[in-house]
């Protein structure tokens, strides 16, 4: 697998909750969608956060509001830098892991963009942080 396990720490509070933060390593060309389903199964994440992103991207197909033409979805196929992601994941509950990642992105001939990922590749090499949440654990 590409990706690689950085740290595991535990929270303590009121209950205990084990966390644990991975870094998703993807290298040029690879489907973020599909990685991203397959590292969660990987590595048993049916619950958790997207907390940072790094490196580029290409052939981006975003879903985004913009101003005087509402909800739109456009492809770009140039290489886009990552600024920021955030999202969530959890199981649904006909048992599939759901997911989705919001990206802010910035292109040379598109600028900046922002909205959920539809699909899109790693350009040379990007990161994922993924903080994995133990859901049963903090149920508890």
């Amino acid at each position: 697998s590409a990706a690689k396990h950085i740290y595991k720490r535990v929270i303590s509070g009121g209950a205990s909750m084990v966390e644990s933060i991975y870094n998703m390593v993807l290298e040029d060309n690879e489907d973020i969608m599909k990685s991203l389903g397959a590292f969660f199964a990987e590595n048993g994440i049916t619950y958790g956060f997207f907390v940072s992103g790094s490196g580029t991207m290409k052939d981006v197909e975003l879903v985004y509001t913009e101003p005087n033409h509402g909800i739109s979805k456009n492809l770009f196929r140039e290489e886009m830098r990552i600024k920021a992601v955030s999202g969530q994941i959890e199981r649904g509950k006909d048992g599939e892991i759901n997911y989705q990642l919001n990206v802010s992105v910035i292109g040379d001939a598109s600028g900046s963009k922002a909205g959920q990922l539809v699909s899109g590749k790693a350009a040379r090499t990007m990161k994922i942080g993924v903080r994995k949440v133990d859901i049963k654990k903090m149920m508890k």
